[in-house]
């Protein structure tokens, strides 16, 4: 059971940061929209 919510903990972090660079990006497309970046 702990092994399967280190892999669930992983796997949201993981989708956290892909989401935060993906935010990133479109914000440095439109600038404009930095606000968005701060968690």
């Amino acid at each position: 059971m702990k092994v399967f919510g280190t892999i669930l903990m992983l796997a949201i972090l993981a989708l956290d940061v892909c989401n935060a660079v993906k935010c990133v990006l479109t914000c440095r497309t439109s600038a404009g929209d930095y606000e968005v970046i701060e968690i």
